[in-house]
């Protein structure tokens, strides 16, 4: 069977998309206008700015399939699309604060996070400051023996979840949390 170079050259590409990082692989059904200009624009030099295409190509959000179509790659959709779970239909983060340390103790809060990386990165982090429930106090008669030195009072931290079970932490110098309060610690 004889195959135009054309075909030689589909089949090779093809064969070697298996081996395309997944955040390079072109989406099937987008293009350069899938991704929203305000997004990318400011990602691209003056001379990008000058021919996008190329320069959304260079830098990865952009790619040709096997038919040699330019569509936005995996990550242009994640970096540069309001609403990447249109075409990637798990892009979007379900940050939950369960009551206990399982599933069955029920839900305290939840929030389905969509849209660009970016944003949904900072809404998972805000949402885990959201609901950061750990107390910490300091035993400061207490007195632990490493090596050749004494540690005073090593604090102790109890999640709110599971009140009493101490999660020792073993970390000398500076409390960081008299650091931020601006005091001297005891944990030298």
């Amino acid at each position: 069977m004889n195959y135009s170079d054309q075909e030689i050259a589909r089949q090779l590409l093809r064969s070697q998309a298996r081996f395309l990082w997944f955040d390079k692989q072109p989406v099937p059904g987008t293009g350069p206008g899938t991704l929203d200009e305000a997004l990318w624009k400011p990602l691209l030099s003056a001379e990008g700015r000058a021919a996008p295409e190329t320069a959304l190509e260079k830098t990865g959000l952009l790619g040709r399939d096997e038919h040699g179509t330019v569509r936005a790659t995996v990550a242009g959709l994640l970096f540069c699309s309001h609403t990447p779970e249109e075409w990637l239909p798990n892009a979007c983060i379900t940050a939950t604060h369960y009551r206990g340390t399982d599933r069955a103790s029920g839900q305290l809060d939840t929030q389905t996070i969509r849209g660009p990386l970016n944003r949904q990165i900072a809404e998972a982090v805000a949402f885990a400051v959201r609901n950061m429930r750990v107390g910490a106090y300091k035993d400061p008669a207490r007195m632990d023996v490493r090596g050749d030195r004494q540690c005073r009072g090593s604090p102790r931290l109890f999640d709110a979840r599971q009140p009493g079970s101490p999660v020792h932490v073993r970390r000398p110098g500076r409390n960081p949390v008299a650091r931020r309060l601006g005091q001297q610690s005891d944990d030298r």
